[in-house]
């Protein structure tokens, strides 16, 4: 029995649109390989990624200096010394980073 429509050419369509997808994927239609590797350098790291490194070492002694509750509704409580000036630093940088986006 003969196929009778767009059914005949399902496989040609089939494979029309496997190779349109894998075009789309890779544009150019070329695997590109990196064709030397090197290693990330360490002198230009950013200040997370410094403190992430000392951090693995081992994490450093709390030196919080003071509790002190500011409120009771809503419940809020400063510790001071709580954060280094260098992680504090990072969350500032973070949280204007993130802002940035939108």
């Amino acid at each position: 029995m003969e196929e009778q429509g767009w059914t005949r050419y399902f496989g040609v369509l089939l494979f029309l649109s496997a190779l349109i997808a894998v075009v789309s994927i890779n544009p150019l239609g070329v695997v590109q390989f990196p064709t030397s590797f090197s290693f990330p350098s360490f002198e230009k790291a950013t200040k997370l990624e410094t403190l992430a490194r000392k951090y693995r070492e081992g994490c450093p002694r709390h030196q919080f200096t003071a509790v002190k509750r500011i409120s009771r509704v809503p419940d809020m409580i400063l510790i001071e010394g709580f954060l280094t000036k260098d992680e504090a630093d990072i969350l500032v940088e973070l949280a204007y980073d993130i802002l940035l986006l939108f």
